[in-house]
């Protein structure tokens, strides 16, 4: 079966704009659909809403590290 990137959404959480833009710009080009979340809270709030195919999570992140988040 053919990969197929729009079947996948990625959720990147990460307080950095840099990082967000870098993973973005590769992640649109490959033809994948995602999110942001720049804090801890805003992830849980996406993991709440959406069906995610994988999550970035940044380590530290402003009220909830990544690990917080996972718990």
């Amino acid at each position: 079966m053919p990969f197929s990137a729009n079947e996948y959404r990625i959720l990147i959480a990460d307080d950095d704009a840099s990082i967000q833009f870098f993973l973005g710009e590769l992640l649109r080009k490959e033809g994948f659909e995602f999110d942001f979340a720049g804090t801890g809270r805003n992830a849980l709030d996406c993991l709440k809403n959406n069906a995610y195919s994988l999550v970035l999570l940044d380590e530290k992140m402003p009220n909830m590290s990544g690990i917080e988040v996972l718990q």
